[in-house]
């Protein structure tokens, strides 16, 4: 089990714990299982861009400089719509579902070039 799998079940417990309709556990009760995630979330996010980074560059499909403005088009689009459209405040939830698919499509794409996903090409 890797890492960042490993955070999953302290990020629903503490979910579970601290958003409960009647007797919600706040503070320290709850914040222990907040932290394990954090720890196991932030060691998976580093051993992912390791093994990115471990890719030689000329080997993948997409330079990351394109995935990393891609990422900020999307972000931009989402914010635009988010407070614009519909009125509600941004939150940290949209950087880090924008920055966890941008690692995503990283990882896939040192896979995909490295020859170790769907055969070293996209179609």
């Amino acid at each position: 089990m890797s890492c960042s799998s490993s955070a999953a079940p302290y990020y629903l417990a503490w979910w579970l714990v601290a958003f409960k309709p009647t007797g919600a556990v706040t503070g320290p009760k709850s914040g222990w299982l907040l932290l394990s995630a954090t720890a196991f979330g932030l060691l998976g996010v580093i051993g992912a861009i390791r093994g990115i980074v471990a890719t030689p560059a000329g080997s993948r499909w997409l330079p990351g400089a394109a995935i990393i403005v891609g990422g900020l088009v999307v972000y931009l689009i989402l914010l635009a719509v988010t407070s614009g459209v519909f009125k509600r405040p941004a939150t940290t939830e949209l950087i880090l579902i924008i920055g966890w698919g941008m690692l995503a499509l990283a990882e896939i794409n040192a896979l995909v070039g490295s020859g170790r996903f769907l055969g070293g090409t996209w179609f």
